[in-house]
């Protein structure tokens, strides 16, 4: 017999998305979507959709169960990115998920593009999610954006060896783009 899973709470929902949607650079309208994983949990998920570059859309989970809404903002397949973001609430489901961890995927897909993991950072490091707030409050629930960025090989190796301020140098002094999903040299 399958377990009742939670479902999205209406103003947890419309407060996420409000949040999302009001003054960033994204159209006034969001398309919502689930599907359920291998596990059987279902996962919610908005698209807005950049109001002035093609192509991009910012890309958000709903929580039903963590306390943790993982963004990011990208021109990649969306629902490869809907997957990574499952993946990260599946984790959170059976352990904590926190600002600055990196979680290693194994999605060929992925792969194949030189993807090897995310790094959760603030919202405000994308300068097209920094009006969103770091904590959300919805009635008595507390939630925390996080910002999801996809590694490459050699990003990750630079944070596990050097360590994190060293792979924020490193994004600086290359021009690092948040919204590329895969090698940066195939990005330009």
């Amino acid at each position: 017999m399958a377990s009742a899973m939670p479902e999205l709470d209406t103003k947890t929902r419309g407060t996420v998305v409000h949040a999302v949607l009001s003054g960033g650079p994204f159209r006034d309208e969001c398309r919502l979507v689930s599907f359920e994983s291998q596990s059987g949990r279902r996962h919610y998920q908005g698209i807005a959709l950049s109001k002035h570059e093609a192509g991009v859309a910012c890309v958000f989970s709903l929580p039903t169960v963590g306390h943790n809404i993982y963004v990011t903002v990208t021109a990649a397949d969306q629902m490869v990115v809907r997957r990574v973001l499952a993946d990260l609430e599946e984790t959170e489901a059976d352990s904590s998920v926190s600002l600055g961890n990196v979680l290693l995927l194994k999605a060929p897909e992925l792969l194949a593009a030189n993807i090897v993991g995310v790094l959760l950072l603030l919202p405000a490091t994308s300068n097209m999610l920094n009006h969103l707030p770091l904590d959300l409050k919805v009635g008595e629930k507390g939630y925390r954006f996080l910002l999801v960025v996809f590694l490459t090989r050699e990003e990750h190796g630079i944070w596990r060896t050097q360590g994190h301020d060293a792979l924020m140098d490193f994004y600086s002094r290359s021009g690092k783009d948040l919204v590329a999903c895969g090698d940066p040299r195939e990005s330009h």
